[in-house]
Formats: C-alpha cells, sequence, structure tokens
C-alpha cells in the first residue's frame, strides 16, 4: 500500500473541511491515485475530517473500472446493475479498514 498517497488523502481531507469555503457541510469528495492501478477515494457517508489511515477511503481498481465504462453502453436497461456490480468488484479489501 502507498502509505505516503493515503497521508496526502488525509492531509487534502483534512485541508478541505477546515476550509468552509471549499465544502458544504463537511461533505464532498477527495482521492488520491496511489499507482498505476489502484486509488484511494474518500466514502461515502464519512466526512472529510473523518478521514484517518484506517477509516473514511476505499481503495479501487480504478483500471478496472476505466476499462469498464470505456466500452458499456450506458442505453441498456442493465447499465446501471452491471455498472454497480463493476463498482463492488473493483474494491480491494484493506486489512484493517473500517468498511
Amino acid at each position: 500500500m502507498n502509505k505516503q498517497g493515503i497521508q496526502e488523502l488525509i492531509q487534502i481531507s483534512h485541508y478541505s473541511a477546515a476550509n468552509i469555503g471549499y465544502i458544504q457541510g463537511g461533505g464532498g469528495n477527495t482521492s488520491v491515485k496511489l499507482n498505476d492501478q489502484l486509488m484511494a477515494v474518500k466514502a461515502s457517508g464519512c466526512k472529510l475530517s473523518q478521514m484517518g489511515e484506517l477509516e473514511g477511503y476505499v481503495v479501487v481498481d480504478y483500471g478496472l473500472i476505466k476499462d469498464y465504462f470505456a466500452t458499456a453502453d450506458i442505453t441498456l436497461a442493465t447499465f446501471e446493475k452491471q455498472s454497480g456490480e463493476v463498482l463492488q468488484a473493483s474494491i480491494i479489501p484493506q486489512e484493517g479498514l473500517k468498511p
């Protein structure tokens, strides 16, 4: 795991949370690419100020997501279901990270 990348995500999130002009109600989205394949993304339902080394984010395989959306047919009735399944499949579990 790229600890420096996670620290940068936490710093960006806390900085944004401390500057009320940047966000609304403690929410918002932050993310950081950890390498050529993985990205850490702020989790829904977590405030930016709550981000920590073991909470508030999820690590995803953004290469998998990018490849799917490059070829997905958004006009299909099954698009929403399929894209949700791809997003769930892209999550890389991290030891000690709160769900």
